[in-house]
Formats: structure tokens, C-alpha cells, sequence
């Protein structure tokens, strides 16, 4: 990739356009005349872009791939600059298992990033690419399609266009290598997104073994089907045992804080309903 390419990729990565890269210490059309390799930047110029774009000099000035180049992109993924890294691996030239490699796992970091701050275009983006780049090396896997599966069906849901070609994606996925409880509780939020409370609850008792990890969302499930059937209290009783601000998504958060918010009110505990709903307006400011 020539520099220009570079200075493209990386912004487009990151979702920026040329106005805002350029700031107010160049023009757009000067931006555009490097992205174009029609111009070559000072290197003052260059320090900025770097800078302003989360990548090295030393990326963008390197004609060719280099075993420096491969390291410097597992240690960004390591550091958790998981968009430095996919620019990184982006930029070595051909095709290469390790360059898909790296370049799956950049991606699906980015949509578990984008998922837990409820970015869900940018959560559906990543989780495609994971997808593609996953296919594409020898050391292609399935625990890595099935997540990405997962990301881009859980970002519709909260989304709130659920799809069933979401839904199957992920079941094709999650059958070859397991993973029953993750696969019914999408479901269920599915359900309970579409008002189909009965559907919801018959899904949920198909969840045999329930491990650490979900057990949170199994019990925000069973509080929101418990409002929807008005029963008040033991949605209350279910969704107090969460810790809620260690919830790894603003969703599930959302959600949480709605739901104890509604059961509160219900039952006339006005205070509470009221701290809710405060915590609730806080996570959509």
C-alpha cells in the first residue's frame, strides 16, 4: 500500500471523513491530494495524520511488509488498540494466513468493543469482517464464526431489528461447536422483542445448564418476561440479584434499569422507581 492508500484505510476504518481528519491544520483538498498520492506531506504533516489517525510514522513511511510489521500488529491487539492493529495487518501486502489471522481477530475485538458501547452499525461492521477474514486463512475457526454470529445477532436484537437469517447464522454456527445456553437466551430476547411471551418462556426452559457467565442474562430475561406477565415482585426479585453496573453492556444496562423501573412503579415503590429511572435516563444521555 502507498501512503496515501494508508492515510485512506485508516480513516475509513475509523470512520472519520476527510474534514475531520483535517482539522484545522490543513485543508480537505490538501487531505485529499495525499490520499490521492498526488501530494506528499511535510513531515510535520505527517506527525499530525499519524497522531490524529492512532498510527506510527514508521507504518505509514514503510514500503513493504516486515516480520516488524507482523509483531508490531499482535502487540497493538495485546495493548488493546485492536483499530491499530486491523490498519496494521491491513497493510501487508498480498494474502497471507497469518495476515486473515490477524486481521479476524482485530475485527471481532472491535465488535465485542462496539457491542459493549452500543456502536451497533459499527458491532453488524466488525462482526461481517470477522466473518469474511475468518473464511479466508487455513487456520480458519468455528469458536470465531460462532462469535461473530453471535455479536451481529445480539446487535440486531438491541437494535431492535431482530431477523430470523440473524438468528440461523448464529444456530448453523453454534451447533458445530456448541454452546446451548448462549443460542436460547438470544432467542428468548427475540421473542420478548417481538411480544411473544409464551414462545419466550418455552425457549428458556430448554436452557438444561446455565453457566457463570450468562447467568446475568438469564436472570434479566426472566424479569422481563415476569413484567410481561405482571408479576411484578418476582421481576423485582430476579433483577435485584444483578450487579448492574457490571453488566459488560449499555443494553443490558438499558434494559435492567427499564424493567425495575416499571416493577417498582407497579407496586408503588415510588422511590426506587425513581432512582431507576434516573439511572435510566443517565446510560441515554
Amino acid at each position: 500500500m502507498t501512503l496515501g492508500e494508508k492515510l485512506r484505510s485508516a480513516r475509513q476504518n475509523r470512520g472519520l471523513t476527510q474534514k475531520q481528519v483535517a482539522g484545522d491544520r490543513i485543508t480537505r483538498n490538501m487531505l485529499s491530494q495525499i490520499e490521492n498520492d498526488l501530494a506528499t506531506p511535510s513531515v510535520k504533516t505527517l506527525k499530525y495524520l499519524a497522531e490524529t489517525l492512532g498510527v506510527s510514522e514508521s507504518w505509514l513511511m514503510t514500503d513493504s511488509a516486515s516480520g516488524a510489521e507482523l509483531s508490531e500488529a499482535r502487540e497493538k491487539i495485546r495493548a488493546g488498540k485492536y483499530a491499530q492493529a486491523y490498519d496494521l495487518a491491513s497493510a501487508l501486502p498480498g494474502e497471507s494466513d497469518e495476515k486473515s489471522l490477524l486481521l479476524c481477530m482485530a475485527s471481532l475485538l472491535l465488535a465485542k468493543q462496539s457491542l459493549a458501547e452500543n456502536e451497533l452499525e459499527q458491532t453488524e461492521k466488525w462482526a461481517n469482517l470477522a466473518v469474511k477474514h475468518n473464511s479466508e486463512t487455513l487456520y480458519r475457526s468455528k469458536e470465531a464464526e460462532c462469535e461473530a454470529y453471535w455479536l451481529r445477532a445480539r446487535a440486531a436484537l438491541y437494535g431492535g431489528k431482530p431477523t430470523e437469517d440473524s438468528l440461523q447464522h448464529y444456530k448453523d454456527s453454534y451447533q458445530a461447536v456448541g454452546g446451548e445456553a448462549k443460542y436460547h437466551l438470544l432467542r428468548v430476547r427475540y421473542y420478548l422483542e417481538n411480544q411473544q411471551t409464551k414462545n419466550a418462556e418455552r425457549e428458556l426452559w430448554m436452557v438444561t445448564l446455565l453457566p457463570d457467565e450468562h447467568r446475568a442474562a438469564y436472570l434479566i430475561l426472566r424479569g422481563w418476561i415476569a413484567v410481561q406477565n405482571m408479576k411484578y415482585r418476582d421481576a423485582i426479585s430476579y433483577l435485584r440479584q444483578i450487579d448492574i453496573e457490571e453488566l459488560p453492556t449499555i443494553s443490558q444496562r438499558r434494559k435492567t434499569y427499564e424493567l425495575l423501573e416499571i416493577a417498582y412503579r407497579e407496586t408503588e415503590d415510588m422511590k426506587s422507581a425513581y432512582e431507576a429511572a434516573v439511572k435510566l435516563r443517565s446510560l441515554s444521555k
